[in-house]
Formats: C-alpha cells, sequence, structure tokens
C-alpha cells in the first residue's frame, strides 16, 4: 500500500511540475531544437528587432465566388495545402491525413485547417460537398489566378530534403502572426504525428513570455 501511495505521489508530482517544465524547455537557448523556425525572409527595425515576413496580399474566393481576404485567417494556427482536382492516390492521401488532423484538433477555435483548390468556385463547392465540410475549423477557398503568384508567396527557403517534392505536396504551417513556421510532405503519413506536434508547439509558443532586452531590463 505504501508503495502504491508513493508512485500517485510521484505521479501527482510529474503532472504538477509539467508547465514549468514545458516552459524551460521551450525557454531556454539550450533547448533551441524543439522550436521552429520562421520561414522567408527578414529585415531590422530600428529598435534592432527582427522583422520576420509574414503572408499577405491574396485573396480567394468560397463556393459562392464570394471574396475571401487571405487576412482574415490571421489570429489563428492555420494549416494550409493545397487542391490541383486531380483524381490521384496522392490527392486522397494529403485528405486523409486532412480528416485526421481534423478531428484531432476540431474543438479548438483557434486552429484551423483552409484548403486552397487550385481552380473555379464550381470544384470549392465539389470538394466541400465530397468531404462533408460544415466546420468552422476547416474552410475551402479556390485561387484561379496565376499558380505561380501562390507559390511565390507560400513557398520561400524550404528545406533540403524537401525540394524535390512538388510544391502541391506540402503543408504550410503557420503560426497565428501569420508566418510561415513549418513545411511538411503532404502525401507522407508519417508525417500526421510531426504536424500534430508543430501545431503543439506552436501552442505552447503563445504562452511563453517575450525576454525583455537587455536596456530594457537595465531600466
Amino acid at each position: 500500500m505504501k508503495k502504491i501511495l508513493n508512485a500517485r505521489s510521484l505521479m501527482l508530482l510529474i503532472i504538477l511540475l509539467f508547465p514549468s517544465l514545458l516552459y524551460v524547455v521551450l525557454s531556454t537557448g539550450s533547448h533551441n531544437f524543439i522550436k521552429r523556425p520562421v520561414y522567408g525572409p527578414k529585415v531590422l527595425s530600428a529598435d534592432g528587432d527582427s522583422i520576420y515576413y509574414k503572408l499577405s496580399g491574396l485573396s480567394f474566393d468560397d463556393c459562392n465566388s464570394q471574396q475571401i481576404e487571405l487576412s482574415s485567417f490571421q489570429n489563428s494556427i492555420i494549416l494550409y495545402h493545397f487542391i490541383e482536382n486531380k483524381d490521384s492516390v496522392l490527392e486522397k492521401r494529403k485528405a486523409s491525413q486532412l480528416i485526421a488532423l481534423h478531428d484531432r484538433f476540431k474543438e479548438k477555435k483557434d486552429i484551423k485547417i483552409v484548403s486552397i483548390v487550385l481552380g473555379e468556385a464550381s470544384q470549392v463547392c465539389h470538394f466541400q460537398r465530397e468531404y462533408e465540410l460544415a466546420s468552422d475549423q476547416w474552410q475551402v477557398v479556390g485561387f484561379n489566378s496565376d499558380k505561380e503568384m501562390l507559390r511565390e508567396k507560400f513557398i520561400l527557403n524550404i528545406p533540403e530534403e524537401l525540394k524535390e517534392n512538388q510544391w502541391t505536396n506540402l503543408f504550410v504551417l503557420v503560426d497565428n502572426k501569420g508566418r510561415i513556421r513549418t513545411y511538411r510532405d503532404a502525401v507522407q503519413y508519417v508525417e500526421e504525428k510531426a504536424l500534430i506536434d508543430d501545431i503543439k508547439i506552436l501552442k505552447a509558443e503563445e504562452f511563453i513570455p517575450k525576454k525583455k532586452k537587455k536596456k530594457d531590463a537595465a531600466e
């Protein structure tokens, strides 16, 4: 009985300490491996802060041909992916992963999936019907302009191991500030777990206070 009580006490202690341990892992410089990079160009502000690239300047159409601005998706963690409306095994693989990810995070209002259909509004409606989408957490939009414009906005200095992939077969994970944080291979089932971890890390970042600069701390 005493051993059981000791085991329970240890488990309770671990549970109570977990938030603090998570904070240490995420905020300590020696554990930077758990953070996700910010992709795209950056510049320095007058104060010496890094200003990172943010997605902007695009508009889409919904199923009813109503225009939706890219900026309307900000303030949420967004997983973007691209649909070419090809009846292929690869497209089915992507959809399968999206269904699993949607089920995993569907109760989280600030985590969304945005499917970008490379085609007309009718194709947006078709995708919605095919997967019975009626969720604010999974939105479908169409992009019927030059695909190169879309690629230039979303695909920036991707990891070396993904450069052989067709860009429309990539998942693009964006944080709640509109910054690209992760690229994943959308047709590999093993990437599903990696994406779940990516999303959890971005969520944890929201609870880490920004470190003050030395000059601010000295005042």
